[in-house]
């Protein structure tokens, strides 16, 4: 028996879509929130007329999503060990760690605050991540954790996303720098198999 090739949804799915948005009247809806988020990250400038398919408002939404991935990865890595083993998790967290993976990783909200910028943010992500795994290499009790699906992941990431300057600082690899989009990973959110090891505290 032949396998099929995956044809992609059919067309009429965005048909109905659209249908429902003008419907319900849900069109501008639908662009405020967007540009709302364009403009609390700074790749909108209130006022006058701009193109949201400008190559530096793609360029700049691609980055954020970049930035929300690392960080919604090291977030999975938290707190599966968190779940796994508290005591051991708890000395490393430092203060602002709550409020950057204490739930979903959004750069819209993170960015809200005065002074802060993509940058920094991607900086920041890029140094918590590298603590957590150099916690556990210096660590011969922690090792275990290296089985672990969420640190798995989040070591091949940041193999992946980011890239260590000449000052020893990670730093957001560019556009250019990264491996081909199919060999990367895109969300932390692999297949899981079982990760608890009650007897490791």
């Amino acid at each position: 028996m032949r396998a099929h090739k995956y044809a992609g949804f059919d067309a009429s799915v965005l048909t109905e879509f659209r249908a429902r948005l003008v419907d319900n009247s849900r069109v501008d809806a639908l662009l405020d929130l967007m540009l709302d988020r364009l403009k609390a990250v700074g790749l909108v400038k209130s006022g006058g007329r701009q193109r949201t398919d400008s190559t530096h408002v793609i360029a700049g939404v691609h980055r954020l999503n970049r930035i929300e991935t690392v960080g919604e990865t090291l977030r999975a890595a938290l707190e599966t060990i968190a779940r796994i083993s508290p005591t051991w998790i708890a000395p490393l967290l430092e203060i602002g760690w709550d409020e950057r993976y204490g739930r979903k990783v959004e750069t819209a909200r993170l960015l809200s605050r005065k002074n802060a910028s993509a940058q920094t943010l991607a900086d920041q992500i890029g140094a918590d991540g590298r603590k957590l795994l150099a916690a556990i290499d210096a660590d011969p009790i922690a090792s275990w954790m290296n089985t672990l699906p969420e640190v798995e992941v989040l070591r091949l990431v940041w193999n992946q996303q980011y890239t260590a300057t000449p000052t020893g600082h990670l730093r957001l690899k560019t556009t250019d720098e990264l491996p081909a989009a199919a060999e990367r990973v895109h969300t932390p959110l692999r297949s899981r198999g079982p990760v608890l090891h009650q007897g490791h505290r």
